[in-house]
């Protein structure tokens, strides 16, 4: 990586925290060009109170040089304390609540491939995990150049004005100590690269024993076992990794630090008994030198590895900026698309194919519907009925063919804007830890208007008399993760709750993806029949296995193997006699005979 590119890419991230926290850059600033003083308390201040003892100077003068000292001190611990206790914790706030919030704006604008990207996503997760952290070190290795810089400087000159020899030993040692951390930090990002696949892992495990969806299967089945040996498999290699870097990063700094020992303690030492034996140095001098060259020799090493630091820095702020960078097809097309102003009246699905990398889902489908039309999509689980759903709301583009939304090419619509006309509820919809009210309006509850909105959409689904005996009414939490008042939702009223969302606004289309699958049959009648009143004059699709439900329908597809097989009324689908109507007679089948045992059993 070129010096030029390690500059732009800290640049960059100091950029990100002057945006977040301007103060925190000019108060490390600051902090950096105080640190002159430093230097002249801790060297000169023990030179001048040997020298004046040697020399039997008045008393007096030893105390002018202990109350500029302890002076010094007091100020630099005043500003400290202000700076680590008070600035630096509320700085780290607010990047880190920036950067984080930046991310996540990304990851919701991302086209959905991308989560299917182990390349991709292996970086986003790198991001994720370093990206605040790095911002903050950016800021701590320029403060550190920058006082390093300011330090040695004044170092220099004292060094240069009492013996000028020592300064090459220093900058020896430095350049020496320098080249090893530098080796260090590329054998560091390294390692990191190839811990990130292990750690994907365990964070997956430990998120599965705390969240609480996972809990009754965990203490019902012996899944727990099995994850605690994918755990300590990963572990295992995360420590094989930890172990071949561990030797070889320990051999660096103990060639290192043995390196600058010789020239620091050894040769330093030597040379400066050798000038006091002499008689060229004083005993003040003597003192005064040797805490100067530890310190410059140190000060610059720091200053040198701050170059080491930035290009770590850099490394990882090019894995940020490539996820930053990142252009999504079908999330950031809607600028320059068109808006579509007049209702959704015709879908239709023209010839389509589409593959999830090179295993074809749907084959050559076609499929169409029109204003007040109910479509069922039916089929055997894998058959492509949700990822139909998926190209239909653009999460993906088909490989081949079209979807025209009022004979416009998908392609050229605005694809926020198209979805805003499509109230969609998928079959592995997602309860949030929020409100009910937030739930299912996904949106913040701001005015009259939105509750009253949400209180229609809860008789819809049946959930109004359950939650208006609720404290705190549609305002209570789903979840007790916040807060104990929250509530726990059987999976019926789960899905009632995600259903809830199609009825909130006049939406054009109304899709579902087994919209019924948890629901009680008198539940399902019930829900049907609201459906069908709400969308007598829009488009409705919905995915089913229940096939009693299809016959409603103005219209049925049965998909399988990402094909059209039949498609029809549920009457001309009986009449066919083909696969329908044998998936319909053995549900019909298994429902008599559920019905028989039943009373059998009474």
């Amino acid at each position: 990586m070129r010096f030029r590119d390690v500059y732009k890419n800290n640049l960059f991230m100091l950029k990100f925290v002057w945006k977040y926290y301007k103060i925190y850059i000019i108060t490390s600033i600051l902090i950096s060009f105080s640190s002159i003083l430093t230097p002249l308390a801790d060297v000169l201040g023990p030179k001048y109170i040997i020298d004046f003892i040697s020399q039997k100077k008045p008393f007096t003068w030893i105390v002018t040089v202990v109350i500029l000292i302890f002076s010094i001190e007091i100020l630099k611990s005043i500003y400290y304390s202000w700076y680590y206790k008070f600035i630096t914790p509320r700085a780290h706030n607010k990047i880190k609540g920036g950067i984080n919030n930046l991310l996540m704006q990304k990851a919701a604008s991302l086209d959905l491939e991308c989560y299917e990207n182990a390349d991709f996503y292996d970086k986003y997760t790198r991001a994720l995990k370093e990206a605040d952290i790095r911002a903050l070190s950016v800021v701590s290795s320029t403060r550190d150049f920058l006082l390093s810089l300011v330090y040695a400087l004044t170092l220099f000159g004292v060094i240069v004005t009492l013996d000028p020899i020592l300064l090459l030993i220093s900058v020896v040692s430095m350049l020496l100590s320098s080249l090893f951390g530098l080796i260090s930090g590329k054998c560091q990002f390294k390692y990191e690269r190839l811990l990130t696949p292990f750690e994907k892992h365990l964070n997956y495990i430990k998120r599965v024993f705390y969240e609480v969806q996972y809990s009754k299967e965990i203490r019902i089945f012996p899944i727990s076992k099995l994850l605690f040996k994918k755990y300590d498999n990963n572990i295992d290699k995360i420590d094989s990794v930890l172990k071949t870097r561990g030797k070889k990063l320990t051999l660096l700094n103990i060639l290192g630090d043995t390196i600058e020992f010789i020239m620091t303690i050894g040769v330093t030492m030597l040379y400066l008994a050798w000038k006091i034996y002499n008689g060229a140095l004083t005993l003040g001098d003597f003192m005064a030198l040797y805490i100067a060259s530890r310190q410059f020799s140190s000060r610059l090493q720091v200053f040198f590895n701050s170059f080491t630091q930035f290009y770590e820095h850099s490394l990882y702020i090019t894995n940020l900026k490539e996820v930053l960078d990142y252009e999504s097809k079908i999330e950031n097309s809607s600028d320059s698309l068109e808006i579509l102003e007049e209702k959704i009246t015709d879908i239709s699905v023209d010839n389509v194919s589409f593959s999830y990398s090179e295993r074809e889902v749907l084959h050559n489908i076609t499929i169409k519907a029109s204003k007040g039309e109910k479509i069922a999509i039916v089929g055997h689980n894998g058959a492509g009925k949700t990822t139909l759903i998926k190209l239909i709301i653009r999460l993906y583009d088909v490989n081949k063919g079209k979807i025209l939304i009022n004979n416009k090419d998908i392609k050229k619509l605005s694809v926020k804007h198209l979805r805003s006309k499509i109230g969609l509820v998928f079959q592995d919809y997602q309860l949030y830890s929020a409100s009910i009210a937030e739930n299912i309006l996904l949106l913040e509850v701001k005015t009259p208007e939105d509750e009253d909105k949400v209180w229609f959409a809860l008789k819809q689904v049946g959930l109004y008399e359950k939650v208006k005996e609720l404290p705190n009414g549609i305002h209570t939490l789903i979840t007790k993760e916040f807060s104990n008042e929250g509530i726990f939702l059987s999976g019926g009223e789960a899905q009632k709750l995600a259903l809830a969302r199609i009825y909130i606004k006049d939406y054009d289309v109304v899709i579902l993806d087994e919209p019924s699958s948890s629901l009680d049959p008198l539940a399902e009648k019930q829900m049907y029949e609201n459906m069908m009143d709400i969308t007598k004059n829009k488009i409705a699709i919905f995915i089913t296995h229940r096939l009693s439900t299809t016959v409603m329908a103005d219209r049925i597809y049965l998909i399988d193997n990402g094909r059209v097989i039949e498609q029809g009324t549920h009457k001309e689908l009986m009449e066919l006699n083909g696969k329908y109507r044998r998936m319909f007679d053995a549900q019909a089948q298994f429902y008599r005979e559920q019905a028989e045992d039943s009373l059998v059993v009474s």
